[in-house]
């Protein structure tokens, strides 16, 4: 999966700019996002997901090392 044209890094930097214009304020639509990015809203709105869920799992594991060290 992916756009054949785009290498790995690429792609995360893509991702990280899409997720970074998300969190910004006014806050764009998933529509707006992908006009400005050339992808579609389910695309857009599966970035943002994996993003939610990857900072989701860094507090988990950041709160069970707290109480390790």
């Amino acid at each position: 999966m992916g756009h054949p044209f785009l290498s790995a890094e690429e792609i995360r930097d893509r991702n990280a700019a899409i997720c970074a214009r998300k969190a910004s304020e006014p806050r764009p639509s998933n529509i707006a996002l992908a006009s400005e990015f050339g992808l579609n809203r389910e695309t857009i709105r599966a970035i943002l997901l994996r993003e939610e869920q990857r900072l989701k799992r860094n507090e988990r594991i950041r709160a069970k090392f707290d109480g390790v060290f």
